[in-house]
Formats: structure tokens, sequence, C-alpha cells
């Protein structure tokens, strides 16, 4: 838990605690008594399918800023036609990030490696390189800490299903695993995130922010310039989402950047966000908050940004707000996830349809 307010960005799982060889014990067993049913109920298409008119497809890129910024994008397609893509290229790699860091036994992770989405790699676009851009505008995603640039691939693959060019980084560095399209996988810098009671934590926290704000301004600006390659869409207003740490940037970068027209959060943590960023922030923001965050240090100064509308999914944890829920029954059986994964999706696709319009 977190301590002195703070809302912990962590997902439960990676918080410290106690565990009694009891516990322990009791927790394997269960896991292996239910072996079985997690491999036949992680699904290969764990995602739900998108219902908008467009066929999707979806590529991966790097763009290069203050880092190497490994980026998906998802696209309306012409046609798509076979397998849906990897939601994880390197398979392996992220399971085992995974299971190390929400202490979960490898095994059971394994059926993610043959988790696909709905998009189609490479797939034809629905414009032609004249066309001025995507049907409807441009989405950027960004994950929160310990999360990687698919842990929203469900809303991604809805939002450009129904026309909308949408891209997702993978925060190098505060990503448990970023993905580059050669297959490396960079992993976690577990000290960007300081402990709870460091004296400097107020400093660091903000500094991780900020970090993650540079990475959006980065896929802002090749956004803009059409220069995600090969794809090369253009957008002149960019909407943001984020969850957790994702939130806090996409708040911070929308109070300074005249491109964003508005923010959806998912927990966005705006505790190190600045204060005079949280005053500017001029454009709407819709912040869907998991019943765990509700009423706490940062849901009180959510409260007081005047173009922020509060929303909350009463029966989700932190870690709902991703697509975690649909990957694997196991993040249920560990206390990682545990409402049905319809409803936060459902309330992020609801809250983003309302925030356009405005």
């Amino acid at each position: 838990m977190a301590t002195h307010g703070r809302p912990d960005p962590r997902p439960a799982r990676s918080r410290r605690r106690v565990t009694t060889p009891g516990r322990a014990a009791a927790g394997i067993g269960a896991l292996a008594g239910v072996g079985g049913v997690v491999r036949w109920a992680a699904p290969a298409s764990p995602l739900p399918p998108p219902t908008g008119p467009h066929p999707v497809g979806t590529t991966i890129v790097e763009l290069e800023g203050p880092r190497t910024l490994p980026v998906q994008v998802w696209y309306p397609a012409r046609a798509a036609n076979g397998p849906g893509a990897p939601l994880f290229p390197a398979s392996a790699g992220v399971a085992r990030a995974l299971a190390a860091r929400y202490r979960i036994p490898a095994w059971t992770l394994r059926p993610i490696r043959r988790s696909r989405g709905t998009a189609i790699a490479d797939a034809t676009p629905a414009w032609t390189p004249a066309d001025d851009g995507p049907v409807r505008g441009a989405v950027v995603i960004s994950h929160g800490w310990l999360g990687f640039r698919t842990m929203h691939a469900d809303l991604a693959e809805q939002l450009a299903s129904e026309g909308w060019i949408v891209v997702a980084p993978d925060h190098v560095g505060g990503a448990l695993a970023a993905q580059h399209p050669d297959g490396r996988v960079t992993g976690l810098e577990a000290t960007l995130m300081p402990p709870d009671d460091a004296p400097d934590y107020r400093l660091r926290t903000a500094a991780l922010v900020a970090r993650y704000a540079e990475d959006l301004e980065a896929v802002v600006d090749a956004v803009a310039a059409g220069a995600l390659s090969p794809l090369r869409p253009r957008a002149d207003g960019v909407w943001l989402i984020g969850q957790s740490t994702g939130g806090g940037a996409a708040t911070a970068l929308a109070a300074r950047d005249p491109r964003v027209r508005g923010v959806l959060g998912l927990d966005p943590w705006v505790q190190p966000v600045p204060s005079e960023a949280r005053a500017a922030l001029d454009v709407p923001m819709i912040a869907v908050r998991s019943g765990e965050w509700v009423g706490n240090g940062n849901d009180r100064l959510l409260t007081a940004m005047p173009t922020v509308e509060l929303r909350a999914v009463p029966e989700a944890r932190h870690a709902d707000l991703t697509c975690l829920g649909y990957l694997s029954p196991v993040t249920r059986l560990v206390g990682l996830t545990t409402c049905d994964p319809r409803l936060p999706h459902d309330a992020a696709l609801a809250a983003f349809a309302d925030l356009v319009v405005r």
C-alpha cells in the first residue's frame, strides 16, 4: 500500500509484502490445481473483437528521441485477412518478466506466448499516400509503470476499427519489457521508481513522469509530421490516453502542448505533475478511476482541476484498468486483477466517446 496519502502506481502484486511459507504453499498449490484450467481457459485471441466498420492493421516501428522507442501503431485497414498479429512479439521475454515481477510461476504464463490480437500485421491502410491522414484522428496511449505498449491493445483495436490511428510506445526504462522490432527486449530500470520512504521521492517521481511525457511528445511530434514510416499518417490534433504514470505524463504534456485536444486518464497519477501544470490544463479530461484509487490523495488533486470529470469503476483495482484481465485467468487467481475485464473496457471506451465530442 502507498504511504503518506500517496497512491501506489505499481500493480498490487508488485508491491513489497511479507509472504509466510503457508501462504506461499497455498498459493502455489491453488495454481497447480488449476493448471489444466489455465491451459484451456487462456484463448489464443483473448481480446474482445472490435465492433467498428473497419478491419484493423498494425505495425511496429522505432522512433528516435530522448530514447529509442519501440512504437506500435494500430490503424483502419482496407482489408485484413489472416491470423492476428502476436500481442507479444518477444513473447518468451515478456512472460519471464511478468512471472518474475509478479511472483507468478512462469509455467502459468506460457499460454500468453501464443496470444494474438485481431489486428493483422502490416495490412494495407485504409487511406492512400495522397490522403491527408487517418479517417478520424490520432490517439496516443501511454502505459503505466511496469506496463508495456500492448497493455491497452483492447482499446487500440476497437478505436482503430472506428477509424482512428492509435499509437502506443514502450516507455523504455519504465516498461516491464520493451519489445523492439528486431526482437530485442529492454528490461525495466527499477531505480527510476523510488521507494515510498525515499527522501527524494517527490523529485524522482516527478522526473519519472517528465520522462514519460518526453516520450509522448516525441510520438506526438512524429504523428504531427506524418513521420510514422511506412504508414505516414498525419493528424492536426491528438487525443491522449494514459494509465497511472502514463496518465500523469498525458496530463503534463496536455498542459503545455496545444496539439493535444483531450485526455482520458485511467487512474491518472497526477501527484508528481507540477502544480502549475495541473493548473494550466485547459483541455477536457475524463479520469476513470478504479475503486482502489477513489478518495485517495491523488483523487483530491483531480477534483481540484476544473477541466476534469471524474468517473469510476468501483469493482476494479488499479491493474484492472489495463487489458491484463483479458490475457490470462491467472491474473485473477493471484489477485492482480479482480473484476470482469469488460467493465473497465466499456467504461474507458464510453469515456473516450464522450471526450471527443466536447
